[in-house]
């Protein structure tokens, strides 16, 4: 349709044109350009704009011209080389009605085209690049655009800026719904609705995906609820979809359900109401797939399990070494401790003393099994007291220089101390760093020496100790060093192999007492290590000789009677030996049943020694029997349990079945005098 210049026409023409749905934006703007051209006669009306890339560039997106003009749409060209950049530039409507007179006749597209008259209208849209609508007339115009004309010409440049703003916010929304389903995608979250007055249930795609339902599948509540796994994945949707409708409380599940295909997935189920008038109209919510992460979950757990299991058959195996290693030292301790009061002579008494510390030394090094575990739950303790390192050394000294002595090798001492040698330290630790190394040193060195320098040295309100243990030994490597210090570090054949651990408690030790270890070496030439440790200083310690058993406490422990339950016969004679040096006697059984038969004939029992661990019957289940089925209550019968399990569930256990207290192997006659006293005290209940 050609309408002439000044038609009113015109106006309903691209009215009709702008409102039609049917037309697309860019047939639309193809048609509005035609009718332009036509009812203005210009030789071209086009639309273009700055580019979206590079932004010097002016790009041609559409034009109506006639066949003297060769404008091809999509063309680029510099924005500084257009009629158009003025437009542009002002945001105004601009306006050449002879560009021969104008500001512009020498602009070279004006000379290039013969263009005589020119119109250009901006199109501004939100956000968006500045375009422009131009006319292009190479021949005078009967009369210059009035007003009313100008007017329309800028409607239609509005036209066309609100069809494109319309079709930008429309690929807008279909790039952010495209994004938000490709998010649904990527966290498998789909979303879902209910219109409870219509019953209608909106599933998204992603949701659709999850239930693996086909194309032309159409869900509703009773369906989409059946896919939940019948049972208690079902009714917990049930109550949960019941309690959003009436009361309008929102929910947050982990269910399982069975999809279309037979497939059973678990999943988060998250739903809320909306409501209105106080009347439920909507249900809606979320759906995620989480089977993978319900999978992963599910064995993580099964790994949890797996290695505490791996953490408690550890414990077991420490503490069933611990039992097995204490049994045999637990004669020797009582069988040196009971010959002690009956010898006379200095030099047996000289033995016996070196015997009685080696078998407390084994015990200590029995005990690295226990310190790792320590060390492994951060549960170590150092327990200072008064302590004099010229003993402590004296002492390793008269150890070992008969070790050494039998293995043909010459042990040296050298020791350099200062005044003051009376520190606050950990006698037993002390010990238990150094015992480990020299009993390295012994392990590896074959003939040859041994030395052992000790140095002290006042810093300040701390007096530090260096000692070095240097061998002769068969050395390590570079390798070897660099693990030593690490648990479980065996570099030796079975036969001379320790438990791996000693050096690894040695350096947490060290550490522990604000000092380290160092050890330098090389295979053939021996091994040096070197001790650091700082301790406060402490006053002298008065250490008197203390009397196991005075006439006063014989007195307060005559008249006890006690039954041993033990199944260890090494076991029972020490534990004959021990009571003797208290006066005292005792009946002896060798497992729980055969207490218990005893405690039903006889009921005059003060004490019960307890074995925890014992064949035909142990010392748990014969404990709850006397308390249970027998009657024997706290007051009348003190049961004590006697044990090489140290771990604190053990000592929970024996309390629990109704024990009274707890002595760990190897007792001495101390620990046995001093319970026996508080028995007799009536301090147990």
């Amino acid at each position: 349709m050609q309408l002439e210049r000044g038609n009113p026409l015109i106006y309903k023409t691209i009215l009709d044109i702008s409102s039609d749905q049917n037309l697309s934006t860019p047939v639309m703007i193809d048609r509005l350009l035609e009718i332009c051209r036509g009812s203005f006669g210009a030789d071209a009306v086009g639309y273009g704009g700055i580019d979206d890339v590079d932004h010097s560039l002016y790009r041609l997106h559409s034009i109506n011209q006639s066949s003297q003009l060769s404008f091809e749409a999509g063309i680029t060209l510099p924005v500084k080389d257009v009629l158009c950049n003025k437009a542009i530039e002002s945001g105004e409507l601009t306006y050449y009605e002879d560009c021969s007179t104008s500001d512009v006749s020498e602009h070279p597209f004006v000379n290039l085209f013969a263009i005589h008259t020119y119109l250009g209208a901006p199109i501004l849209s939100q956000g968006k690049l500045p375009r422009t609508l131009f006319f292009l007339f190479t021949q005078q115009q009967a009369s210059a655009f009035s007003d009313a004309e100008l007017d329309l010409i800028k409607t239609i440049a509005a036209v066309i800026e609100t069809a494109l703003a319309r079709d930008e916010s429309l690929v807008w929304k279909r790039r952010r719904l495209n994004s938000l389903q490709a998010m649904q995608r990527l966290a498998n979250i789909g979303f879902w609705e209910v219109d409870v007055q219509s019953g209608k249930v909106y599933w998204s795609d992603q949701t659709r995906f999850i239930h693996e339902v086909p194309d032309d599948f159409e869900p509703n509540l009773e369906t989409a609820i059946d896919f939940y796994k019948e049972g208690e994945d079902r009714q917990q949707i049930v109550d949960a979809v019941e309690r959003g409708f009436e009361k309008g409380e929102s929910w947050s599940l982990e269910v399982r359900l069975i999809t279309y295909t037979g497939k059973e997935k678990w999943v988060a189920a998250l739903g809320e109401a909306e409501f209105k008038d106080g009347e439920c109209v909507r249900l809606f919510g979320a759906f995620q797939d989480i089977d993978a992460q319900v999978a992963n979950r599910n064995l993580l757990a099964v790994k949890k399990q797996e290695a505490e299991n791996l953490l408690q058959a550890r414990s077991q195996l420490i503490a069933k070494i611990s039992h097995e290693l204490r049994t045999p030292i637990n004669g020797i301790s009582g069988m040196l401790q009971t010959i002690h009061s009956g010898l006379d002579k200095d030099i047996l008494e000289t033995k016996i003393a070196i015997a009685m510390q080696s078998s407390e030394t084994l015990v200590r090094l029995i005990n690295d099994v226990l310190d790792y575990s320590k060390i492994d739950s951060g549960e170590l303790l150092i327990s200072p007291a008064p302590l004099s390192l010229a003993r402590v050394f004296n002492d390793l000294q008269a150890l070992y220089l008969p070790l050494c002595e039998k293995q043909g090798i010459q042990l040296e001492f050298e020791t350099h101390y200062c005044q003051q040698d009376w520190v606050e330290a950990d006698e037993v630790r002390v010990k238990q760093i150094f015992t480990n190394i020299l009993n390295n040193a012994l392990r590896f060195t074959f003939g040859g020496h041994i030395k052992f320098t000790i140095t002290t040295i006042q810093t300040g309100a701390l007096l530090e100790l260096v000692a070095r243990v240097a061998d002769s030994g068969k050395g390590m490597t570079r390798e070897q060093t660099a693990r030593i210090f690490k648990p479980f570090q065996q570099f030796d054949n079975q036969a001379n192999a320790g438990t791996g651990l000693g050096l690894s408690i040695v350096k947490e030790l060290c550490q522990a007492m604000h000092g380290d270890i160092s050890v330098h070496s090389h295979p053939g030439a021996g091994s040096e290590f070197t001790v650091s440790l700082k301790f406060p200083y402490s006053e002298q310690a008065n250490i008197t000789a203390r009397r196991v058993a005075s006439p006063s406490v014989v007195a307060q422990l005559q008249g006890m009677k006690v039954l041993v339950v033990e199944d260890n016969e090494i076991n029972r004679i020490v534990m004959e030996a021990m009571l003797s040096e208290l006066s005292l006697t005792a009946d002896y059984a060798v497992n729980g049943l055969e207490a218990i038969k005893t405690l039903k004939q006889n009921r005059d029992y003060n004490v019960v020694f307890m074995d925890c661990e014992m064949d035909v019957m142990d010392g748990f289940q014969a404990t709850r029997k006397i308390r249970r089925e027998l009657g024997y209550d706290h007051k009348s019968l003190t049961i004590i349990a006697m044990t090489a399990n140290t771990t604190n569930e053990n000592r929970q256990a024996c309390f629990n079945v109704g024990m009274n207290a707890f002595l760990t192997k190897p007792v001495s006659v101390e620990n046995i005098r001093d319970t026996l006293l508080l028995v007799s005290e009536r301090k147990f209940h």
